[in-house]
């Protein structure tokens, strides 16, 4: 984790710093599921990936015969980002303990990528920030999940015909839940998923499973990391004295710029959980 001082005037008493989000917010979604092309700062800016749409027709061709000529079919994808931010108060008593401003740090960096999370998967089309992965035009429809995993079975072959490979599942608390008591048969006590002592690590058909508190509840959402290309930036953290002079306080600002897009909505696959 680096910081940047800058000593000149009061800010040398406290610093402006900025953090590498991937060390203050690890846990982030956008890192676990996404492709990081870069970082850019502004609203304005864009990264632009360029991609293969289609690859060249390729055929058998007889000794000594024109090879007929083709060429791929390319595109570029177009990232912007958007800026979360969130601005707090503390006291300048308090800050002359350092647990104090280290848990007011902390509760920042998770406020920060819980709006993350949040965003990623749920953000409304058509807001002028990133769209959320649920609601991304074209996704594919998995169905409901039943009394087996069929339907997660079927949405991972549908984004495979799609031309993508699972890489992760992201399932609500509740959906999780439900998978988690499927038995293995009628009239058996042994869960779908296996015994619970053996469960060692979260997985569906071999794709890791990550619960998100920030999934809407009756959702899963298979992924392809490759699918999805993401901009991020540093998580910037600015402390003034001069905002709150008259309460005695100091203001911290924290500010992390993100955006997204897919590159395929066929190789998103969503499944359904509805509680009877």
């Amino acid at each position: 984790m680096a910081g940047i001082d800058t000593p000149n005037g009061p800010k040398g008493l406290y610093p402006d710093q900025t953090f590498l989000a991937r060390d203050i917010v690890p846990d982030a979604l956008l890192y676990q599921v996404a492709t990081i092309a870069g970082s850019i700062e502004g609203d304005e800016p864009a990264i632009r990936v360029p991609y293969v749409v289609t690859d060249p027709t390729v055929g058998f061709v007889p000794e000594g015969d024109q090879i007929t000529e083709s060429e791929p079919e390319l595109d570029e994808l177009v990232i912007r980002t958007g800026k979360l931010a969130v601005l707090t108060r503390q006291t300048n008593e308090s800050a002359t303990y350092p647990d104090a401003s280290t848990l007011a740090s902390d509760s920042m960096a998770r406020a920060i990528a819980i709006k993350g999370n949040t965003a990623l998967l749920a953000n409304p089309a058509a807001t002028g920030q990133p769209t959320g992965l649920l609601n991304t035009p074209g996704i594919t429809d998995g169905g409901t999940l039943g009394d087996n995993l069929d339907a997660v079975g079927d949405a991972i072959t549908a984004l495979e015909v799609a031309g993508g490979t699972a890489t992760h599942i992201l399932a609500s608390p509740d959906v999780w839940g439900a998978i988690r008591a499927l038995k293995a048969g009628t009239g058996s006590n042994l869960p779908l998923i296996g015994a619970p002592a053996d469960q060692t690590e979260r997985r569906l058909y071999g794709v890791p499973v990550l619960v998100s508190a920030q999934m809407p509840a009756g959702n899963l959402l298979i992924t392809d990391q490759a699918n999805i290309i993401a901009a991020a930036g540093q998580i910037k953290l600015a402390t003034s004295d001069q905002m709150f002079f008259d309460s005695d306080s100091l203001a911290r600002r924290a500010t992390w710029r993100i955006g997204w897009e897919v590159l395929d909505p066929a190789r998103l696959a969503k499944v359904t959980y509805t509680t009877e």
